[in-house]
């Protein structure tokens, strides 16, 4: 019988029961939500090592994606969801033309896209001349050294504001000195760059002062930048050494170096639309970012009980670390690719805030072995530096699938907290039935086997679809076919549990 911690032994920890080889719960009382994201993870990896693509973004592949994004969003929507798009390629994707997607800064029906993109220029344009004054003394009071790390920081004086008011020079300044920290991508590191940053922000904090300016901001603004100079720099160069007419014209307008700054401030504008209760500044403020953190903490309690009390009997408040993982997107917890692998799939989403849940949910529950080995200090510790343990697969596609079955928990059928009764009269280790029959269950969270065998099914195409890719002889088609036998047997005894007993409820 399949056991999953003999796969990933992570998982497993000592105040778990440990079951030897006689012993292994069957796969009808596994989590689903676990078996599939391994096997999401497995077969990602697989293609990974068999099929890298080139480092190079040519022109007929930003035409390719052009081309996809314009006739097959939907199906480019929930291939990212699903896994075709992988780690080894996120480089040679126009991220910054699917965000705008994403984030409904373009709409669906591409025909529209040259309207609404002049559009949305045009209305930085004169948000710009609206705060005329206010730009003008922000540039008066920054000159372009100034950003530079060498060069010392120096307040402003509110007697030489210029008759700006002094809450928005404040806001001024405390920007200046997050961005001048800020890390951009090492090529585009100029002060020219962190001046356009700095005003982007500060034009936002006056347009939308129930959300002023808080830090972290800058950390979101920063990836959004990153993301949009390199693909206008990809492609102001393609386009150099091409001649098509037409289709430049519509390249040109999306990914004009001319409007970069317009272009970077719509991005994140929608972006804020979407993270803005975890920024919102007014009164009752603190009490909706508690509310929120005790939601997701909720959803740690269906889906892991065990880690749920821990957390409460070593006096572990979860807020703590997920307001620095939720303000920032995980910025600082992952690299940069990893990165714009899990915005990418947040972005594809239905509902990018509950998904952000979920994702929180799998981080606190993955690290558990360390987690119940430790203290309450160690807890912090691990969520302050998250070790690098799991596949970012692993993490995203756990979080999407446990999103969807939302009242199912993940561990307490894998690794039931009480798990069978011993007979203190006895010796003898319990039998594979008496853990059948002993085993807590709650009938609102017991398997659907049936949705459960039609997903083995889509891991089963999955496997099959990687198998394409190996040679016949390789190593790695043999573990994949090994793979393949046990979705199959997997397949049958999800079957069979549906003329199990029907479980007890205590």
């Amino acid at each position: 019988m399949f056991d999953l911690r003999t796969v990933l032994p992570n998982f497993y920890c000592q105040h778990m029961p440990s079951y030897n080889k006689p012993h292994q719960i069957p796969v009808a009382f596994m989590s689903f939500e676990i078996i599939h994201s391994m096997f999401l993870d497995q077969t990602a990896k697989i293609c990974d090592i068999v099929k890298p693509p080139t480092n190079q973004l040519t022109y007929e592949k930003v035409i390719k994606q052009l081309e996809t994004l314009k006739y097959n969003f939907k199906e480019e929507r929930e291939r990212t969801l699903w896994g075709d798009i992988h780690l080894c390629e996120i480089k040679n994707l126009l991220l910054s033309l699917r965000w705008r997607l994403f984030l409904k800064c373009l709409p669906e029906n591409s025909s529209l896209w040259t309207s609404v993109i002049n559009e949305e220029r045009k209305k930085y344009e004169d948000l710009c001349i609206n705060y005329s004054n206010e730009l003008i003394y922000l540039s008066n009071s920054n000159p372009l050294d100034s950003y530079s790390n060498e060069a010392n920081l120096i307040a402003p004086d509110p007697n030489e504001s210029a008759g700006i008011d002094i809450e928005k020079v404040k806001v001024s300044w405390d920007i200046k000195k997050d961005i001048r920290r800020t890390k951009l991508e090492k090529i585009f590191q100029t002060c020219e760059n962190r001046q356009m940053l700095h005003r982007i922000l500060f034009l936002f904090a006056v347009k939308h002062p129930e959300l002023n300016y808080t830090q972290g901001m800058n950390e979101l603004i920063a990836v959004i930048f990153n993301v949009t100079i390199i693909d206008y720099s990809k492609i102001s160069k393609l386009l150099e050494q091409q001649k098509n007419v037409q289709t430049d014209t519509l390249l040109r307008q999306l990914f004009s170096p001319q409007y970069l700054e317009h272009d970077v401030y719509c991005l994140f504008e929608h972006l804020m639309d979407i993270v803005n209760i975890w920024y919102e500044s007014t009164e009752n403020h603190s009490n909706t970012i508690l509310f929120r953190c005790e939601q997701i903490a909720e959803i740690l309690r269906v889906k892991d009980p065990h880690i749920y009390q821990m957390f409460s009997a070593l006096g572990v408040e979860p807020q703590l670390f997920l307001l620095r993982w939720v303000r920032i997107l995980f910025c600082q917890m992952f690299n940069t690719n990893e990165l714009y692998y899990i915005w990418d799939i947040l972005f594809a989403h239905n509902n990018p805030l509950s998904l952000l849940n979920y994702l929180c949910v799998v981080l606190m529950l993955l690290p558990r072995s360390k987690i119940c080995s430790g203290d309450g200090v160690n807890v912090f510790n691990i969520f302050f530096n998250y070790p690098n343990d799991f596949s970012i697969y692993f993490i995203t596609h756990c979080a999407i699938i446990t999103e969807r079955e939302k009242d199912r928990p993940i561990f307490e059928v894998l690794f039931p907290i009480q798990s069978f009764k011993k007979d203190k009269r006895k010796t003898k280790s319990p039998s594979l039935q008496q853990i059948q029959k002993e085993l807590t269950f709650n009938t609102s969270n017991t398997l659907d086997t049936d949705s459960m065998y039609m997903q083995l099914v889509f891991i089963e195409d999955s496997l099959e679809k990687a198998m394409e890719f190996l040679p016949s002889s390789s190593k790695e088609r043999q573990l994949v076919s090994q793979g393949l036998k046990e979705v199959i047997k997997m397949k049958i005894d999800v079957k069979l549990a549906q003329t199990f007993p029907k479980r007890r409820d205590y």
